[in-house]
């Protein structure tokens, strides 16, 4: 007979709001990486209430900005959290957050249209195309710019993946 142990769910200690750190990082919205901060924490956890049961997943967030929708995350329970973030400016609020909690948190400066993703999961959530689902989500508030070209890229490499095990498959026969 096992025992049922419910894994804990790390509090986030205090830290600075969102509001206060983009003052304190004297931050300004850029218009040309179309950025907006939700400073409202219960739109945040909305936003996470929409990706579903997470606790225990893997989380990759794109674009966290200062981090508002990445601490709603972290109140998951999720496994790990990996930021890829563009804007340097943003880095040290999210050093903060990392240091913070007990969560690993991977936080990774860069474009996520170049940033190859192949290798950013755990290697035991790796599945056949015919499994059950990983646990892993990406999420993200992004920026309209690049969501459409991201989605088609992501597609594009979806597509690309059934098309090569499709033609092994008939390579069998």
């Amino acid at each position: 007979m096992g025992i049922n142990v419910k894994k804990i769910i790390p509090r986030i200690p205090p830290l600075p709001s969102i509001r206060d750190i983009i003052n304190m990082y004297n931050i300004k919205a850029l218009r040309q990486l179309s950025q907006n901060f939700l400073l409202d924490r219960n739109l945040n956890d909305k936003i996470v209430k929409c990706c579903g049961k997470i606790n225990g997943y893997e989380i990759c967030e794109i674009g966290p900005g200062p981090g508002n929708i990445s601490r709603s995350l972290l109140k998951k329970g999720i496994e790990k959290l990996i930021l890829i973030e563009k804007d340097t400016r943003f880095l040290p609020s999210l050093q903060m957050l990392k240091e913070a909690v007990p969560t690993p948190i991977e936080i990774i400066s860069g474009d996520v249209l170049s940033f190859d993703m192949s290798n950013l999961f755990n290697e035991n959530e790796r599945k056949s195309w015919d499994d059950d689902y990983p646990k892993i989500q990406l999420i993200g508030n992004l920026p309209f710019n690049i969501s459409t070209p991201l989605i088609i890229k992501w597609m594009q490499a979806i597509s690309e993946q059934y098309a090569y095990l499709l033609n092994c498959s008939y390579n069998k026969i």
